[in-house]
C-alpha cells in the first residue's frame, strides 16, 4: 500500500505594532484581522489534512485486515487442495484409479458442501480448479467453474480484488479457445481495467491480463490493436522482469504470431527464434512450452520457403502434443491442420488430404462446427481437393469455410478474406470464370481497404487475379493487377 506522505509547510508572516508589550489576546486579534484570508486557507488545509489522515488510517486498517483475510484464505486454499490429492493416495483410494479430472470433480463437490458459508474461499478455489481444467484442455469444464467463481463472488457482494481480475482474465482465455470471441474480448477488457486500478501498470499481474486482452484482439482480427498491445506488454515485462524470463518468452511468442498475421514474416521469424532459445535456456517448465514455440516457428517458416525445417519442427511438436494431451485435444488438432497446410504448400496433396480430413473428423467431436480451427482446416482441405482435381467437393468445403469464418469473425476479418480467396481459386481451377473473377475481385477490394495495398495477403490475391486474367486471355486486365 502506498503510504500517504505530505509535507505541509506553513509560513505566516506579519507582526502586530510594537508600541507596547501586548497581551496574547491583543496580538491574536490584530493578527486575525490583518490575515483573515490566509487564516481561512490555513484552516481549510488543516481540516483537509485531518480528513485525509483519518481516511488513510481507515484504509490502512482495512487493507491490513484484507491482507490478513487473504493470507488466511490462501492457507485454506492450499490445505483444501492438499486434501483433494489425498483422495488419490492408496490408503484412501482403496484400489480405485483416480484421474486428474476425477480429483477435480470431487474437489468441486467438496467446495460446494464444505465451504458453503465461505464464499471468498469458494471463489478462490473454483478459480484455481477452472485454471487447472484449462491447462488440461478441458475448456468447457473450465468455463463452468470460472463462471461459478464469478457467480459466488457476485452473490456474496465480495469487494473487487486481484482474484476477481484473474477470474476475468481466465474466462477470456477459455471463451476465446471455445470460439466465443466477443465474450473473450469483454472479459479481457474488464480484467485489464480492474487490475490497472488495483495494482497499477508497472506490475507483472497487469502484464498478464494485458497479454490476455491482446490475444482477444488478435483472434477478432484487430491486428493493429493487438500488435500495439503486445509491444506494450513486451516492453513492460522487459522493464520489470529479469532478461530471461518465461513471461518475456510468452510476450515474444505472441508478438511473433501477430506479426505473422500482418505479413511481417522476417521479424516474426526472428522473434519466434528468440522465444525458442529463451525457453530452452529456461529449461521450460514442461515440454509443452518448447513444443508450442516449435509449432509456431513451423507455421512461419514456409513463408520463407524453409519447408524442411518446418516439417521437422511439426513432426516433433505433434509427437509431443499427442503425448501430453492425446489425439483429440484442440491444441493437438490445430497443430495437425497446420501440418496439413505445410504438406499442401509442398505439393504433397494426397498426404495433406489425409491429415486434414482426419483432423476435421476428430474436431467434430470436441469443437463447435464453426470454430476457427475447423474453418481453417476446411480452407486448406478445399485447396488440396482442388489441386487433386476434386473440384465439386472442393467448392462445398470452401463455401463452408467462408460461412464459418463469416459467422465467427465477420466479413472483413483476414481469415474470412483468405477463405474467400481460397473459394475464388477453387472456382478458377474448376473453370467457373465468372464466379472466380467476381469473388477474387471483391476479396482484393476488401483486402486493400482493410489490410492495405502492400499487405502480403492483398499482394497474393493481386497475383492470383493477374494469373487468372492471363489464362483467360485478358492481357489488359492482367496488366492492371501486375505488381
Amino acid at each position: 500500500v502506498a503510504g500517504l506522505a505530505a509535507d505541509i509547510g506553513r509560513y505566516l508572516e506579519g507582526l502586530p505594532i510594537a508600541a507596547r508589550r501586548d497581551s496574547l489576546r491583543y496580538v491574536a486579534g490584530k493578527f486575525a484581522r490583518r490575515h483573515r484570508g490566509a487564516l481561512a486557507v490555513a484552516a481549510s488545509v488543516v481540516a483537509l489534512v485531518g480528513g485525509l489522515t483519518a481516511l488513510y488510517l481507515v484504509r490502512v486498517a482495512r487493507e491490513r485486515d484484507l491482507a490478513t483475510a487473504q493470507a488466511a484464505r490462501a492457507d485454506q486454499v492450499v490445505s483444501f487442495l492438499k486434501g483433494i490429492f489425498v483422495e488419490a493416495s492408496p490408503e484412501v483410494a482403496q484400489g480405485k484409479v483416480l484421474t486428474a479430472p476425477d480429483l477435480l470433480a470431487q474437489g468441486v463437490q467438496r467446495i460446494q458442501t464444505e465451504l458453503a458459508g465461505e464464499p471468498a474461499t469458494q471463489a478462490d478455489l473454483l478459480n484455481v480448479i477452472g485454471d487447472v481444467y484449462r491447462g488440461l484442455g478441458m475448456y468447457g469444464e473450465a468455463e463452468v467453474q470460472l463462471e461459478r467463481a464469478l457467480a459466488v463472488r457476485r452473490r456474496a457482494h465480495l469487494p473487487a480484488d486481484t482474484v476477481l481480475a484473474n477470474i476475468l482474465s481466465n474466462l477470456s482465455v477459455v471463451t476465446r479457445v471455445g470460439g466465443d470471441l466477443v465474450s473473450a474480448d469483454t472479459f479481457a477488457q474488464q480484467g485489464v481495467a480492474l487490475m490497472r486500478r488495483l495494482v497499477g501498470t508497472e506490475n507483472p499481474a497487469f502484464a498478464s491480463v494485458l497479454n490476455s486482452l491482446a490475444e482477444a484482439k488478435r483472434v477478432r482480427g484487430q491486428a493493429a490493436v493487438a500488435e500495439s498491445l503486445y509491444r506494450a506488454d513486451l516492453a513492460l515485462r522487459r522493464r520489470i522482469l529479469p532478461k530471461v524470463h518465461q513471461d518475456i518468452a510468452e510476450s515474444l511468442n505472441n508478438l511473433a504470431l501477430i506479426l505473422l498475421v500482418e505479413g511481417k514474416y522476417a521479424e516474426a521469424e526472428a522473434m519466434e527464434r528468440e522465444t525458442l532459445a529463451m525457453r530452452i535456456a529456461l529449461g521450460a517448465r514442461d515440454r509443452f512450452e518448447v513444443s508450442n514455440t516449435e509449432t509456431n516457428l513451423a507455421i512461419i517458416l514456409p513463408r520463407a520457403h524453409k519447408y524442411a525445417e518446418a516439417g521437422s519442427l511439426f513432426t516433433r511438436a505433434l509427437a509431443e502434443r499427442r503425448r501430453l494431451f492425446g489425439m483429440n485435444e484442440p491444441r493437438t488438432l490445430n497443430t495437425e491442420q497446420n501440418y496439413g497446410s505445410l504438406l499442401y504448400a509442398e505439393g504433397r496433396y494426397a498426404e495433406a488430404q489425409a491429415v486434414l480430413e482426419d483432423a476435421l473428423r476428430r474436431m467434430r467431436g470436441v469443437l463447435p462446427p464453426d470454430h476457427r480451427f475447423a474453418t481453417t482446416a476446411m480452407k486448406w482441405l478445399a485447396l488440396t481437393l482442388s489441386a487433386r482435381g476434386l473440384h465439386d467437393s472442393a467448392r462445398v468445403v470452401a463455401a463452408r469455410s467462408v460461412a464459418g469464418f463469416t459467422k465467427q469473425v465477420g466479413p472483413v476479418h483476414s481469415g474470412t478474406l483468405q477463405a474467400e480467396r481460397a473459394l475464388g481459386l477453387v472456382d478458377a481451377a474448376a473453370g467457373r470464370r465468372a464466379a472466380a473473377e467476381s469473388l477474387l475481385g471483391a476479396t482484393y477490394d476488401r483486402q486493400r481497404a482493410h489490410l492495405g495495398r502492400r499487405h502480403p495477403q492483398t499482394l497474393a490475391t493481386a497475383r492470383d487475379l493477374e494469373s487468372c486474367y492471363r489464362a483467360w486471355r485478358k492481357p489488359e486486365m492482367a496488366a492492371g493487377h501486375r505488381l
